[in-house]
């Protein structure tokens, strides 16, 4: 393997550097490919000069060029999957355009079909796009996105071979390519990189209203023109931009939800749009503003073996923790879209903006079971997230005979807050039966060993914090493409470019909290009874406050988890808030009853900056029209400078008494990645990709800030000196096109990935100039993540069918199909060490070693199968679409003990969607049902197949009116 990656650099550079001929004095031929139909610009159709190895394919608008063409005549073929084939005779002068326009005829017209449906033109889009891309890339098309549209775009894009969704509140908010975690791929606006507000580097994407875009490319093999920090894929979302003539599209829906039988959701999305100047300047406008209820019923447990666990052995699994939490969940998302394009000569200039908000309040009531400690406890939380968004991108690009010059300049900003949490403990001791520590027992039956008594459940604790990262990109890029032509049979491009990224990132939180169960927060207590004389009626001063006082019990929580679980009362979250403000308010002094959670406010906070330089060069080169091969080389350079806290407490209440301090560190990497594509179409309807990489994922904030906490004997220490993940790829591709089977895709890919982040768990401190830490600390117990030296190795296989039955007779000619299956295998080697003390007595000084081994097991958030089908018919004015989804066994835990490995139950779901248009006003009526069968996210441990996690969403129905023209 090392004996490729050394050949392929100096390989790849002589590729690149062989095509720099002189091309002699040549011609152009340029124009436009149109739907004949509806005058619509048909992107990605394929033109071809025959006998050449001159082709390309069309841009947005449908338009293509293609140059350094010796003078001559020529037959020139444009090709597009579902049309019929046209072909004509051009001349090419040289150092004149010669101007060939198509109108390209829907191959169903001879059948009878006047023109392409709505469902079936998306795919085809789609199909199009993805064929004649330099790339691996599926392509989510406009069309596709606007017709029939998901809840959001993460739904949109989890519709795609390999590609798996995180769902939060029954919704797609990330997204999991090739079976890698979110933090592997990358989110990108017209190429730009999306601002993360996340501390693993991912993207949150629920915000995203599939109504502004263009389009979603998902890619999955990089060529040397984009950024490397694409392990797993990238996800592009091309936004609108406006068509010819005045255009305006309204949609207005409400919605309900069937686990809390709701009916007040809504959406309201408003675009206008039209060119001026003789079409060369195009305005698109865009505001959309929603309001979801995302409530969800869930369960959490956690589980341990005994010590007399057994290697090999089948061991018993022993719950250690339940929390059973009803979540009332309203999600408020706006956002804005404004595009602005001018067509120059042979060039143009856009500027785009998107702006996206979410507001999301939950109410959650949790019981929470301690089997070890037999404990119950009620707990009334009010949460509140808002996450903000916005991308603001210049480019331009301009041609001048066989030179094409375009560049970027981007700005993109998210801002993730928790402006405020609440939280409110109610704690009953010795409310479990001393026999729930006899047996293994399922989740369901803890209920069963617990009596609970609200009169002997006392107000414990309460907390406030507020969370809030920030992250700001500035970038911009430069590219210079040539257009060579060594002969009729040799040609193509060589691409050079640069690019900078500025990032600037800082965290904070402030924590306030309140322990009112030990003696000195009685304080708290007594200051609530004086705010509240009706509580003196049952409780008298220097007593605890009994739940009673607090609870709901007229809530209704319907039917929790299907009736399996009881919930009973609830905190009451108004009363609460009038009681923390009453303690805000006191002017006595509250002692632990109120006061600032230092260590919590500080540990984790840090800020600071990263700084991107990077260039490549790479070559398009065609042989004949058969084989193109696109060799390419990037470097990429990458500084941070981080600050983060350096904190230690030596004494039990570590809230109270912090000393801290703040450290920077400087950390550089460079990388030099070759990067090749090749495409070989023996025949028409057949063509193999092949692709080699070398990609990166850049350590998450949270594992090499320099943050370091000490806790009597426990350090906490982030590794700064963490190296990026470097993966490198192999894909190849079989696909099979032609107007009757559409497209047929299968294939595979491989992954290895060295230098992986992970948690090391638990060590003894040796060597402490290791940590940079003082002597004092040797013997101490460390926490930190470290470069796995293992590789670790993903692989997997893909099938993706996409075809119209426009051949079939009368109305089946409307059916459309979208099949897709993945199957993923991975492979990881966890570090594991135990620590042993090698004195020879119990009172001699002990002599600590750590002993690391490893287990193995798959990737974090690798699904075994994924499999995808939709079915969409079209008739006249009638559209609609069955989706169903099937992931198995999606693993999410890695364990030493594999009883207590956690994988994901098998998920099946269905939606559906159908539309008539009206025959007033362009009106359109909609339908959507989503998760028709109410399927729920589940974990479960591997040992017993016991609950570890579950998320019940219910259905919802959303109805709606659409005015277009």
């Amino acid at each position: 393997m090392h004996s490729i990656r050394r050949l392929i650099l100096p390989t790849t550079l002589l590729l690149l550097v062989f095509p720099l001929l002189l091309s002699a004095q040549a011609g152009s031929i340029q124009g436009q490919i149109k739907d004949a139909a509806s005058g619509d610009g048909l992107i990605g159709a394929y033109v071809i000069v025959d006998g050449t190895s001159y082709g390309t394919a069309t841009d947005i608008d449908g338009g293509y060029v293609l140059s350094t063409i010796p003078p001559g005549e020529y037959v020139l073929k444009v090709s597009y999957i579902g049309y019929e084939d046209q072909e004509e005779t051009v001349t090419v002068v040289a150092g004149q355009k010669t101007k060939a326009n198509f109108k390209l005829e829907f191959e169903g017209v001879s059948l009878g079909a006047v023109q392409v449906t709505a469902q079936a033109k998306g795919q085809m889009s789609a199909i199009n796009d993805q064929l004649n891309s330099r790339s691996i890339v599926n392509v989510v098309s406009a069309e596709r996105i606007q017709e029939l549209p998901d809840a959001n775009a993460a739904e949109t894009i989890g519709r795609i071979s390999g590609v798996s969704v995180l769902r939060s509140g029954g919704e797609g908010n990330k997204v999991v390519i090739r079976g890698l975690s979110p933090k592997y791929s990358k989110v990108m606006f017209e190429g730009v990189s999306m601002a993360g507000g996340e501390s693993d580097r991912s993207a949150d994407i629920s915000m995203i209203s599939p109504f502004s875009l263009d389009g979603i490319e998902v890619m999955k093999s990089v060529t040397a023109d984009h950024d490397a920090d694409f392990v797993g894929g990238a996800v592009n979302f091309k936004l609108r931009t406006a068509d010819e003539g005045f255009k305006y599209d309204i949609v207005a829906q409400i919605a309900n939800n069937s686990l809390k039988s709701t009916t007040s959701d809504y959406m309201f999305v408003g675009s206008v749009s039209n060119r001026f100047l003789n079409n060369k300047l195009g305005v698109y406008l865009q505001g959309n503003i929603e309001r979801r209820n995302r409530s969800s019923n869930q369960l959490s447990a956690n589980y341990d073996v005994r010590n007399s666990a057994e290697v090999g052995q089948d061991n018993p699994v022993f719950i250690q923790f339940l929390r059973l939490t009803d979540a009332i969940r309203e999600r408020s998302r706006t956002g804005a879209t404004v595009v602005f394009d001018y067509k120059l000569k042979d060039g143009v200039i856009h500027f785009k903006n998107i702006y996206n908000s979410g507001v999301t309040k939950v109410d959650k009531y949790h019981q929470t079971f301690r089997i070890n400690s037999r404990q119950h406890i009620f707990e009334s939380r009010a949460e509140q997230y808002d996450l903000n968004t916005i991308s603001n991108i210049i480019d331009f690009e301009k041609r001048v005979g066989p030179w094409v010059i375009d560049g970027k300049v981007s700005h993109s900003f998210t801002s993730n807050k928790q402006p405020r949490t609440l939280s409110f403990e109610f704690e009953q001791q010795g409310a479990l039966s001393s026999d729930v520590l006899d047996d293994a027992i399922a989740p369901t039956e803890v209920v069963d060993f617990t009596n609970i008594d609200v009169s002997n459940t006392f107000f414990n604790r309460y907390k406030e914090a507020a969370f809030n990262t920030e992250e700001r990109q500035l970038s911009s890029s430069l590219n210079i493409r040539y257009d060579f032509s060594i002969n009729k049979q040799i040609n193509g491009n060589i691409k050079a470019g640069g690019k900078y990224r500025y990032k600037d990132r800082f965290h904070d939180r402030d924590l306030i909290g309140g322990d009112l169960a030990i003696g000195s927060g009685q304080s708290g207590n007594d200051a609530i009874l004086a705010a509240f004389p009706w509580m003196q009626n049952e409780v008298s001063f220097g007593n605890r406050l009994p739940y009673t006082l607090f609870n709901n019990d007229k809530f209704d929580h319907k039917d929790f988890l299907e009736g399996q679980y009881s919930m009973g009362s609830v905190g009451d979250l108004a009363l609460m808030r009038q009681v923390l403000q009453a303690l805000e308010n006191t002017e006595a002094p509250l002692l632990d009853a109120r006061f600032e959670l230092e260590r919590s406010s500080n540990t984790f906070d840090y800020s600071g900056n990263e700084y991107l330089g990077a260039g490549y060069l790479m070559a398009e080169i065609n042989f004949g029209k058969k084989i193109k091969f696109i060799p390419g080389v990037r470097y990429e350079h990458n500084k941070t400078v981080y600050t983060g806290t350096q904190g230690i407490t030596n004494i039990a209440f570590a809230e109270r008494s912090y000393i801290l301090g703040d450290t920077t560190t400087t950390r550089n990497n460079g990388f030099l990645l070759p990067m090749l594509q090749l495409k070989i179409s023996p025949v028409e309807w057949f063509d193999v990709r092949m692709a080699y990489t070398q990609t990166l994922s850049r350590p998450s904030y949270a594992n090499f800030m320099p943050r370091r906490d000490v806790w009597a004997n426990i350090v906490s220490w982030n590794n700064y000196r963490l190296k990026p993940e470097e993966a490198e790829n192999f894909d190849l591709y079989f696909s099979f096109h032609e107007n009757h089977i559409g497209l047929f895709t299968i294939g595979g890919f491989t992954k290895n990935i060295k230098n992986q982040i992970l948690d090391l768990g638990k060590r003894v401190i040796l060597d402490h100039n290791e940590y940079g830490v003082s002597s004092d600390y040797r013997g101490h117990n460390i926490f930190t993540f470290d470069n796995n030296k293992h590789t670790a190795h993903v692989r997997g296989i893909e099938a993706d069918w996409q075809a119209n039955f426009w051949f079939l007779p009368g109305a089946l000619q409307g059916i459309v199909l979208n099949l897709n299956y993945t199957h993923i295998f991975s492979e990881a080697k966890y570090p594991l060490t135990r620590i042993e003390n090698l004195a020879e007595n119990p009172w001699d000084v002990p002599v600590w070693v750590n002993i690391d081994t490893f287990f193995t097991n798959k990737l974090i958030n690798q699904p075994n199968n994924i499999f995808n089908a939709q079915i969409g018919y079209d008739f006249k004015g009638f559209s609609a679409r069955v989706s169903m989804l099937f992931q198995s066994q999606t693993f999410k835990k890695p364990q030493f003990w594999p009883e207590l490995t956690q994988f994901s139950d098998d998920y099946l779901r269905w939606d559906f969607s159908v539309k008539q248009k009206l025959p007033w006003y362009n009106l359109q009526v909609f339908l959507n049902i989503n998760n028709i069968t109410a399927a729920k996210d589940r974990d479960l441990v591997r040992g017993s197949r016991w609950d570890a996690s579950i998320q019940e969403y219910g259905t919802t129905i959303d109805v709606g009116l659409r005015m277009r023209l």
